[in-house]
């Protein structure tokens, strides 16, 4: 089961600021009281690309990236290792999975998750 999931209508939408993965509790918390349904996008965290999100400065970038310089030359650099190499700011970066999306009900405690297939058989 993915660790992290995108609101897929925010996504679909492309919300800027909104656009982030969270946990699925963090998505029973914010439907608390309001919604009943959720769709959701699995987040898959992207490899090899070099691409990754600073929490310094909430943006993503790319390594080599001439308009995000990070490493040395960052002024908010601060190697995991005290020493050198990745900085402790550098998170992992997740795409979404638009492919696998499924729906997040939540009925009183109760919380389901089905695949989006199952779903539309209501």
């Amino acid at each position: 089961m993915p660790r992290f999931y995108y609101n897929a209508d925010q996504y679909d939408r492309n919300d800027g600021d909104e656009l982030r993965c969270h946990p699925l509790a963090w998505h029973r918390d914010e439907m608390e009281g309001e919604e009943q349904e959720r769709r959701l996008y699995p987040a898959k965290m992207e490899t090899g690309s070099g691409t990754f999100y600073c929490t310094e400065f909430d943006a993503i970038c790319g390594k080599g990236d001439d308009l995000n310089p990070c490493g040395r030359l960052c002024d908010a650099y601060e190697p995991r290792n005290g020493k050198n190499g990745r900085c402790r700011n550098s998170k992992n970066f997740y795409d979404a999975v638009k492919e696998q999306a499924v729906v997040l009900r939540v009925d009183g405690k109760r919380i389901t998750l089905m695949g989006m297939m199952n779903a539309d058989k209501r």
